[in-house]
């Protein structure tokens, strides 16, 4: 009945998903500059878990992955 709200619902929720999947990456890049990094395997790790949690895509983790193993 609303078809304006419901579009400005959507767009609300995909800038929340787009704000958490950035905030995602930056955490996980963060974790590189510890005084300890993690290994490649658990940046590789942490990378897979984001891309099944839906905040990364496919392409997105392999990207990374070849970056890391590169």
């Amino acid at each position: 009945r609303k078809p304006r709200e419901v579009q400005q619902e959507i767009y609300r929720a995909m800038e929340a998903d787009e704000r958490s999947r950035f905030e995602a990456m930056g955490q996980a890049a963060s974790g590189a500059r510890d005084p300890q990094p993690a290994s490649i395997a658990e940046q590789i790790a942490q990378f897979d878990e984001l891309r099944q949690r839906g905040l990364l895509t496919d392409e997105e983790f392999e990207s990374k992955k070849r970056d890391l193993l590169g």
